[in-house]
């Protein structure tokens, strides 16, 4: 046997074998990659039975716990790589730790190998056993469900995809949901309550039918309903098991009873409103029918305040009506509150007096399919008032008095869009709307426009209104910016009427001085209004009223002042300072003055009008005015008082004032200046009369008049101021006049007048001076018979010289401190005291004749100085009553018992005993002291005015 050769190696020699070391570590190598397979094979094999166990199950439930706000926990979980899957004890946790979510059981009957590695969605039998589920919604519509799944700090929004929707074309199962109890609670619902819902679903392919079945109950309080759909829907997936919805067909059955509208409201995050509109439940039925390229739907819902019913379809890519959608809904009171406080106008609005039935009518709906956009859309959507709607004011409510109602007719109202203007919406409405008897009915015919699309899309409004006192039309755009204004000046004629003034004024019509109907053309040249967020204070305006003649009415006497070319201007800048307004009226001219000069004039601002928050203040305002009277008549004074005519004899024809004031205005204290407000602050005031001249300082408060200092005034001494002024506080004074100017002086100290009750009868003014000096006097009927008592000669006129008047006026009476002395003629000394009742000025005075007087005139000798003669003075100051003939026979009288004592005087002065002559004559002294009862001893008048007499001085 030949040997075989021998391999050469590079040193020439034979290779040695490998040594028996390094054969051992090869081998050891090839063993430990072998277990690693063998280990890893048997790890995976193990995985679902690993997680299955306690620590598996808590690392799997870390994995899906990280970065979740809540926390999802899990009782037991049983995986296999093959068919059956088994979870237990399922919840889910909110961050607080309050349970959300609970499952029972939950069993599948596809393998975990198929869903992980093969993708074989062929689910078999599924089932979720006694679910339980809280879910609370909040403000925005979002639930703690959402919240708990989502990272701390973040909210999931809830996005559509844009994505056609495909699922796997092994998909197949046959799902059940038993026992599930859901419980929905939101802000300003009350709880919802779904229990014994119960689930089937079944899909053999994606190519086979799906059918479904599932029903439940509901409870909200004591309010309990159940719902039931059934169905089959056909060829739903194409091949790809990409949703065909187009090529669908199948048929839809669902019906609900007494379902709490809560829940809905829930959802969509209306805050109640949907169950204020709808009721409390839902009864509905919902049949569908698909077929291949086209749908049709017909629903039928009836709730509390809803009937309705709408059949469409969408056919010939668009789904339409079938025929008009009508709608029968009850508006209810509180469901109208709730809309206007979600426009934040809850408490401006009108409040509806009674439920409000309406037609709501759907006659044309056009959507193209796919959907393109709202401009896309057809649509026209009508609401009719079936009766009339009754609405009770606001105004009417704040000022406590009794409830007035709007009420609306013929209310129509309806939207569109499409048509002759794609991508514009415009809705009209037309009403005739009746407030009472101030304006009479007023037709209302108001349009809106909008373009589709933008949110921020401004909105053309057009409103028109005709009645028989109120016309006008006005044309505003609401912006981008929610900013309402005017888009061009806006007019509107009006007749004011009293009813119609009292309403804006908010007080009783009988307190509103307009004596008939006047026209008043009001002109918006600016509005702003700012409705993002509303607030009155940030409103801008300008605005102008005009009137060619105002009739007012006066108070006593009743009598008419008319106001001409009256013009009225306010502006607002919307900075919520300040209202500015600017007054201008001719008065009706004297006669013989001129009538353009006869002007009132008052400019001012109203402050503090808005509070911190933005809310118009109701309860305080600040005012700042000055007036002018230029060339007033003084007679439209009187009217204003009340009472006797006197301000023309005061003041003369005419009146030129100006006054200032700045005031703090509280409503509603009762107070006085008109409508039940009261002002308090300081007040200015100077006139220059055609025969009067003076001022005026003073402060309001509590509705009444005080005076700072004392008001000093000059009046001419007219034969009209003696006869209709003087004569009132005493009929010797009928006749006064003179060159020289009666001086006035009125004391601040106790000074008052209630604005309220413009009147002489409310002034209390402890101490009035009126300084008359020397002027003359008419020799009237008084006089004549004075003259004729004192038997001097009667002249037509004669000098007269007066001591200060001195007068305290309070509780509608003038009253004399002082005795009034005058002497007539140079010669006759009389006084005179007492008091007038200023209502109907009659007398209860005194005439006297001092003892100087009676010993010059009459020539009596026996008297002494406290001696006086009383005349009583009554009746008014149009009708004296002086008994000037008693008055004679008393002096006559006197005087000759004056004589008689002379002569017994005279007798027994020539008696020749001392003793006797002087016990006669201390007798006769003695009867000399006491006239009768002709001469008044005991009856002290009142002191004097000044303490000497000023002709005495002479």
């Amino acid at each position: 046997m030949i040997a075989p050769p021998k391999t050469p190696t590079s040193e020439g020699s034979a290779e040695k074998p490998p040594s028996p070391r390094r054969r051992r570590r090869w081998r050891l190598a090839a063993w430990l990659l072998a277990a690693c397979f063998l280990l890893a094979a048997v790890l995976a094999a193990a995985a679902p039975a690993l997680l299955s166990t306690g620590p598996g199950l808590r690392f799997l439930l870390s994995v899906i716990n990280s970065g979740n706000a809540g926390r999802v926990a899990i009782e037991s979980l049983a995986l296999r790589w093959g068919a059956g899957q088994r979870a237990t004890g399922i919840a889910i946790f909110a961050a607080d730790g309050k349970r959300i979510v609970e499952i029972g059981e939950a069993t599948t009957g596809a393998g975990l190998w198929q869903l992980l590695f093969r993708g074989n969605a062929a689910f078999g039998s599924t089932a979720i056993s006694d679910l339980r589920a809280e879910l609370v919604f909040d403000d925005e519509g979002e639930s703690n469900l959402l919240a708990a799944l989502s990272p701390p700090g973040e909210r999931k929004k809830r996005k559509r995809s844009k994505e056609p929707v495909r699922v796997p074309r092994s998909l197949a199962f046959g799902a059940v949901v038993r026992n599930a109890s859901i419980a929905i609670s939101a802000s300003n619902v009350d709880p919802v309550e779904f229990t014994g819902v119960g689930l089937r679903a079944t899909l053999a392919g994606i190519a086979e039918p799906l059918r479904f079945e599932c029903e439940g109950q509901s409870r909200q309080g004591s309010l309990a309903g159940a719902f039931e759909a059934k169905g089959e829907i056909r060829d739903a997936f194409d091949a790809a098991g990409n949703l065909a919805a187009g090529a669908a067909s199948g048929e839809i059955d669902a019906a609900t009873s007494n379902i709490p509208t809560g829940a809905l409201d829930a959802l969509l995050a209306l805050d109640g409103l949907l169950a204020e509109l709808l009721g409390g439940d839902i009864d509905a039925t919902i049949k569908a029918k698909l077929t291949p390229g086209a749908r049709e739907v017909d629903v039928a819902v009836t709730t509390p305040n809803l009937e309705a019913r709408l059949r469409g379809n969408d056919a010939q890519g668009a789904f339409s009506l079938s025929g008009p959608c009508r709608a029968f809904l009850t508006l209810t009171p509180e469901c109208a509150e709730r809309l206007f406080a979600r426009g934040g106008a809850a408490e401006r609005a009108p409040k509806l007096a009674a439920a409000l039935p309406l037609e709501c009518t759907l006659s044309e709906l056009r959507v193209p399919l796919p959907y393109a956009g709202a401009a896309s859309i057809a649509a026209k959507f009508e609401v009719t008032a079936l009766r009339d709607a009754r609405f009770e004011l606001p105004a009417a409510r704040a000022g406590g008095g009794a409830a007035s109602e709007v009420v609306i007719r013929g209310l129509r109202a309806y939207a569109m869009t499409g048509g002759d203007e794609p991508g514009i919406v415009t809705a009209a409405l037309q009403a005739t709307v009746e407030p009472c008897a101030e304006t009479g009915a007023i037709a209302i015919d108001a349009s809106a426009r909008r373009a589709i699309g933008a949110n921020s899309a401004p909105v053309d409004f057009d409103v028109t209104l005709v009645s028989e006192r109120l016309n006008g039309k006005l044309a505003a755009r609401l912006d981008r910016d929610s900013v309402l204004a005017l888009a061009a000046p806006a007019r509107f004629d009006i007749v004011l009427t009293p009813e119609l003034a009292a309403r804006l004024a908010n007080v009783a019509a009988a307190e509103i001085p307009l004596d008939e109907p006047a026209a008043v053309a009001v002109t918006l040249r600016e509005l702003r209004i700012p409705l993002a967020p509303f607030s009155p204070a940030r409103c801008g305006a300008a605005a102008e009223a005009a009137a060619a003649r105002i009739a007012l009415r006066t108070k006593e006497p009743k009598r008419r002042a008319l106001l001409y070319d009256v013009k009225l201007a306010a502006t607002a800048d919307g900075s919520g300072g300040a209202v500015r307004f600017d007054f201008g009226a001719r008065a009706e001219p004297a006669a013989g003055a001129t009538p353009a000069a006869q002007h009132i004039a008052a400019q001012g601002t109203i402050g503090d009008l808005f509070g911190a928050n933005g809310a118009l203040r109701r309860d305080a305002f600040t005012l700042s005015a000055r007036a002018a009277l230029a060339a007033l008549p003084a007679a439209r004074l009187d009217g204003w008082i009340g009472g006797e005519p006197l301000a023309e004899a005061l003041l003369g024809a005419e009146v030129n004032l100006t006054a200032t004031g700045e005031f703090q205005v509280v409503t509603g204290s009762g107070g006085g200046g008109g409508g039940g407000g009261a002002m308090a602050g300081a007040v200015a005031i100077d006139f220059a009369a055609t025969h009067a001249r003076g001022k005026l300082r003073g402060k309001i408060a509590d509705g009444t008049l005080t005076i700072a200092e004392p008001i000093a005034a000059e009046v001419d001494a007219t034969k009209e101021l003696g006869a209709k002024l003087l004569a009132k506080l005493s009929p010797i004074l009928k006749g006064v006049h003179g060159e020289k100017p009666i001086r006035l002086e009125v004391a601040a100290d106790g000074f008052s007048l209630p604005l309220r009750d413009l009147s002489l009868r409310a002034l209390n003014a402890p101490e009035v001076r009126i300084d008359i000096g020397r002027v003359t006097i008419e020799n009237d009927v008084v006089m004549e018979s004075l003259l004729a008592l004192a038997k001097r000669e009667s002249r037509a006129e004669m000098p007269a010289w007066f001591s200060p008047l001195v007068i305290e006026v309070r509780d509608g009476r003038a009253a004399f401190t002082r005795r009034l002395d005058l002497l007539i003629d140079d010669g006759l000394h009389l006084a005179t005291w007492g008091s007038v009742d200023l209502a109907d000025f009659a007398y209860a005075e005194t005439l006297a004749l001092p003892a100087t007087a009676l010993a010059k005139v009459f020539r009596l000798k026996h008297l002494e100085a406290d001696d006086i003669y009383l005349i009583p003075v009554r009746g008014t100051s149009r009708k004296p009553q002086i008994d000037f003939r008693r008055a004679l026979a008393d002096v006559a009288a006197l005087q000759a018992k004056d004589r008689g004592i002379t002569e017994l005087l005279e007798e027994a002065a020539r008696i020749k005993n001392p003793f006797a002559r002087a016990l006669v004559e201390g007798q006769l002294k003695e009867a000399a002291r006491f006239l009768g009862e002709y001469v008044r001893r005991g009856e002290k008048p009142p002191p004097p005015s000044v303490e000497i007499l000023p002709w005495a001085e002479k």
